[in-house]
């Protein structure tokens, strides 16, 4: 076929009009969604700027980002991720108003442009309602998820002369309040700027620690209350960056969460507790089960069933080493998929420990549906004890559960002899906190803790379940 012959036929499968609005919706909206694309919006956005000033207007720029989207997607297909993206959209168009105009500018990243708007306690009222029917559960969706969604603010004159300084201030606003706590808006400030530079020189420095394996492991041991023995340990990741000095693990947690790095940062962890567990294994030391912390990454495909297969054979390590922690986030983002994930590591003989139990959306079937062997009660209820009742009493509640199921119960942060007498009253057996030590070194713990370990067990039998007091 000539090209003569391809133009004519194409030109009847698309006559000039209709090929001429085909190539208008190709070019300025997203096919996905029908909204309009960045291209189009930053010119719209262009000419709002142009004529705000002209006409000594202002106006608000909003950048909204979808919480969690990566892990949406991986959890449950691209298929679920396009009906999010469908469905955010549909709940933006029916909140704005006449003349106001959204945009996808981004996998999940949404811009909005409200003209002759100012901030104030007005526009606050209507992010509010944004973020309730955004909120809202999705239509015909079994999974029982709730979107939320963060958003950054700029205002036009004082944030920003610019449609591109106004992109660029409104995504500072947003990364900080994708920082502070997810389905918030934040105001444009300044600092942001200089927040935003410093989170990606952060996040440079992160995926470079992790290519050189320069994280270290330290271990927090788990205390027989009564005998003073040691009943487990915690592996928890420590960060010393040659320049920044201690990385604090709450904030390069929080980014390796939020930039999918949180489950190479994990299995590091898990290959040193491994080396480590088959060192004093070798030692003759009996198992003591060592808690490695899980993100929820490591349930959507078969990457942690094939590690943990290959680190079991290859070290000849008894599995009863190690506790794999993970939050109820993990087991509801597709619990399917993480049941079987969970089903697969038990029968290499691993357990699973179930992380702040009580802070989240704890429901009692998940100790049913989820092989779970140990139930980890959060510090903030430990805390308030012994002075409050009412978490005396949940307190208490967990530990007659777990003795009834046979599953060893955490409470984290034990801190003080009178969290221990109580506790002890209530018959958990032991306890982790800085009231016994602070999470150490492996030579320190090896000397300080090793010794402390109970006497072995007669062959072929085993202590009964024990409840843990973290």
């Amino acid at each position: 076929m000539d090209s003569m012959d391809r133009d004519r036929r194409m030109e009847d499968a698309f006559p000039p009009a209709e090929s001429a609005e085909r190539l208008l919706r190709v070019s300025y909206f997203d096919a996905l969604t029908g909204a309009y694309n960045r291209t189009l919006f930053t010119s719209i956005l262009e000419e709002t700027v142009n004529r705000s000033r002209q006409r000594d207007e202002g106006f608000v720029l909003l950048d909204v980002d979808i919480d969690r989207f990566r892990m949406m997607n991986e959890a449950f297909g691209q298929h679920f991720g396009d009906a999010v993206l469908r469905e955010v959209v549909a709940r933006i168009a029916r909140w704005l108003a006449p003349q106001e105009v959204q945009a996808r500018i981004g996998s999940d990243e949404f811009a909005i442009l409200l003209p002759r708007t100012t901030p104030g306690p007005a526009l606050e009222w209507r992010l509010s309602c944004l973020l309730r029917e955004l909120a809202l559960p999705l239509p015909g969706d079994d999974t029982g998820l709730s979107l939320s969604v963060s958003i950054g603010i700029a205002s036009f004159p004082n944030d920003g002369a610019t449609a591109s300084e106004l992109l660029h201030h409104a995504g500072a606003a947003l990364g900080r309040a994708k920082q502070q706590a997810q389905h918030r808006f934040v105001h444009y400030a300044p600092i942001e700027a200089e927040r935003s530079r410093n989170r990606l020189l952060l996040e440079s420095r992160l995926r470079r620690a992790i290519e050189n394996g320069v994280f270290q492991v330290r271990f927090q041991p788990q205390v027989n209350l009564a005998t003073g023995h040691l009943h487990g340990a915690e592996a928890l990741a420590r960060w010393t960056d040659t320049d920044l000095g201690v990385v604090s693990p709450d904030v390069f947690i929080r980014l390796a969460e939020e930039t999918g790095l949180a489950r190479d940062i994990d299995e590091q962890v898990l290959g040193t507790v491994v080396e480590h567990a088959t060192r004093w294994q070798a030692m003759g030391i009996p198992p003591f089960p060592i808690g490695v912390n899980l993100s929820a990454l490591h349930f959507t495909d078969d990457r942690l069933e094939n590690l943990m297969a290959g680190l079991l054979d290859r070290h000849g390590l008894n599995p009863a080493w190690l506790m794999l922690e993970l939050t109820e986030t993990a087991l509801l983002a597709d619990a399917e998929r993480t049941r079987t994930v969970m089903d697969s590591l038990c029968a290499l003989g691993v357990r699973f420990s179930l992380d702040d139990f009580g802070t989240g959306y704890s429901s009692l079937s998940h100790l049913h549906q989820f092989p779970i062997s140990e139930i980890k009660i959060d510090r903030s209820f430990v805390s308030r004890i012994p002075g409050s009742e009412p978490h005396l009493r949940i307190i208490r509640a967990v530990i007659n559960l777990a003795h009834d199921l046979a599953k060893t119960v955490v409470a984290e942060g034990v801190e003080s002899t009178d969290q221990i007498a109580v506790l002890n009253a209530m018959g958990c057996g032991t306890g982790q906190g800085y009231a016994f030590d602070h999470a150490i070194p492996v030579d320190g713990f090896e000397k300080r803790w090793l010794p402390r370990l109970p006497p072995q067990t007669v062959k072929g039998q085993h202590h009964a379940p024990s409840v843990v007091v973290i």
